[in-house]
């Protein structure tokens, strides 16, 4: 992981992304690999590409902090921020 981190922050995010790709792969339940995919995904605003990867993130594990706040930078960038309902007290 730190050595995609160093690619990525070098300037060289392909090799970073492939790293990462490598990871996720080898060992498909270490969250971090699945999380710092998608939140590449977010900046790049590659939305359905995040999306993918954050579901895969949270089949892992559904009560990851990291990925369900993630996934909600992802519905702010998409406008899709949850409203109340008209039910509740929300001031």
């Amino acid at each position: 992981m730190k050595y995609a981190d160093f690619k990525i922050q070098t300037g060289n995010l392909e090799e970073g992304k492939r790293l990462l790709a490598e990871v996720t792969k080898a060992t498909p339940d270490y969250m971090p690999a699945w999380i710092r995919q998608a939140d590449i995904a977010l900046a790049e605003k590659k939305y359905e590409d995040c999306a993918r990867l954050l579901k895969q993130a949270l089949a892992r594990d559904p009560a990851s902090y990291e990925a369900l706040l993630l996934q909600g930078r992802l519905m702010l960038a998409q406008n899709e921020a949850a409203r109340p309902s008209p039910r509740s007290n929300a001031c």
